[in-house]
């Protein structure tokens, strides 16, 4: 069973710099306060931006979105979207502070054993994420400006989650070369764009890694 990992409460101060920063907890919650639908254009805007960040970004988005969810009157609590609040709000907790740390400087290089850290745990997250949306979705009790938004999360966590495995087996990969010492993110990220490359004469589906944010 995947272990907790150490949890942060965040200040007011680092809530506002992450929402600034990942901008759709932002943008989720004027539509909320609008009490309105997305527009198509919109719900395409919204794809976009999450497809150009990186996993661990767009799944602190998301997760960080849907905890905003509970803060609406206009949402129905139900039991399974308060369950899937709930544990948004945990995983916020555990991905914020490194998150933070690595986005308020240009100059900040991670922690070789904090990428592993992180690249062990996301795409388990990203799926559990993924299929809690599913459950959530397939509620009848469910408003429609909400399921919106749960669909587009959706359809990122599972995309997101396939770049994340790519990426930590890029790591072992890596890793497993003899005298080899743990790669940084960037080197992970060199060597996926280069198998991405080579694959792509043969395969259709493979997802390209985003730009870096």
């Amino acid at each position: 069973m995947r272990q907790i990992k150490a949890v942060e409460r965040l200040n007011d101060q680092q809530t506002a710099l992450l929402m600034a920063k990942l901008t759709v907890p932002v943008a989720v919650s004027e539509v909320l306060i609008e009490g309105r639908k997305l527009e198509e254009d919109e719900l395409l805007a919204l794809h976009q931006i999450l497809s150009e960040m990186e996993p661990d970004t767009a799944f602190l988005a998301m997760a960080a979105s849907i905890a905003e969810l509970g803060h609406f009157a206009g949402i129905r609590k139900t039991p399974l979207m308060g369950t899937l609040t709930l544990q948004s709000r945990q995983y916020v907790s555990e991905y914020a502070p490194l998150w933070l740390e690595n986005a308020q400087s240009t100059t900040h290089v991670m922690d070789q054993h904090n990428v592993y850290d992180l690249l062990s745990t996301l795409p388990e997250d990203l799926e559990a994420l993924n299929e809690m949306l599913g459950i959530v979705l397939s509620s009848s009790a469910i408003d429609d400006a909400t399921k919106q938004i749960l669909r587009v999360f959706q359809i990122q966590s599972n995309a997101h989650k396939l770049i994340a495995e790519a990426l930590l087996e890029e790591f072992d990969t890596l890793s497993a070369r003899e005298d080899a010492q743990l790669p940084s993110m960037e080197e992970i990220e060199e060597a996926y764009k280069a198998n991405y490359h080579q694959k792509q004469t043969h395969e259709n589906n493979v997802i390209s890694f985003p730009a870096r944010h």
